[in-house]
């Protein structure tokens, strides 16, 4: 049986947030109204090392009103290529700022939100993340680097 570490190491974390940032895509887990978990990939729009992920979500998404239900969600990813294993869970709530939107706002976003900052289906989802752990292959085991 594999053994968990809780690591206090900023490396892990800062190693974990920079993945993220280059993976771009994760696996957003949220729960339906019926109690059903439900995923999606999302794209990071920025990871800070102080355990926030912010993505854009449409106003009329099924995770929008998950969300809005149950603020509870799970973040997945991995990267194969190096053995990069995560899963994090934390709160998610909506944000309405367009100084936000502005700020996290990139070239490939206008594809979903052709209106821009200014589309009113464009939402920011802010996830606050209080556990996290990422797999580490060279021990083969699980390493807590946020809690």
């Amino acid at each position: 049986m594999e053994e968990e570490l809780v690591s206090d190491s900023g490396e892990l974390r800062h190693k974990a947030w920079s993945k993220l940032r280059s993976l771009e895509i994760v696996q957003l887990t949220t729960g339906d109204r019926r109690g059903q978990l439900h995923s999606c990939p999302l794209v990071i729009q920025r990871a800070d090392f102080d355990g926030v992920l912010w993505f854009f979500v449409a106003r009329s998404s099924d995770v929008a009103s998950d969300v809005e239900r149950d603020p509870r969600v799970s973040v997945s990813c991995m990267d194969i290529s190096d053995g990069f294993y995560l899963s994090a869970s934390g709160a998610a709530r909506l944000v309405q700022d367009k100084a936000i939107a502005r700020e996290l706002w990139s070239f490939m976003s206008k594809a979903w939100f052709p209106g821009g900052v200014d589309d009113p289906e464009l939402m920011v989802l802010k996830v606050s993340v209080d556990h996290a752990e990422a797999w580490d292959s060279d021990s083969n085991t699980m390493v807590r680097f946020f809690s």
